[in-house]
């Protein structure tokens, strides 16, 4: 994210406080443990955790491009990733003796409800049949 985008970020976060949100971003701001994604790093990581730790009414970071469910937390805000219905990998650690190895998974995708109190989501996979289902 670059600094104009953050400057309007942070005015749009802080002009309504106490308004429950969600921010999306496409990479996510954190460590995925997928290497090969995480070595390319998040240019203003730093500048977007300080927003959202200074905002605690934002409730969800939404990230997407790692094609696999991970997480984090900073303050008061979940961050997540989502399968995708695209092919996808996800690491394993410590996989046949390796220090990492990589596993496919079924596509999916993920249904973010609010609540009016919080977020809840549901991963959603295809089954080898090529249906969703939770």
């Amino acid at each position: 994210l670059d600094s104009a985008s953050l400057d309007w970020l942070e005015r749009t976060l802080r002009a309504q406080p106490d308004r429950p949100t969600l921010v999306c971003v496409h990479q996510p701001p954190y460590r995925s443990g997928l290497h090969y994604l995480d070595a390319f790093g998040f240019r203003g990581a730093r500048r977007l955790r300080a927003i959202v730790d200074a905002v605690p009414a934002v409730r969800r970071v939404l990230c997407g491009h790692v094609h696999c469910v991970t997480g984090a937390r900073w303050r008061e805000a979940v961050l997540s990733t989502a399968p995708s219905t695209a092919p996808q990998v996800v690491p394993l650690l410590f996989m046949d003796g390796r220090i990492l190895g990589i596993r496919h998974e079924r596509p999916g995708f993920a249904v973010h409800a609010w609540d009016g109190g919080g977020v809840v989501t549901t991963v959603m996979r295809r089954d080898a049949a090529g249906a969703y289902g939770a």
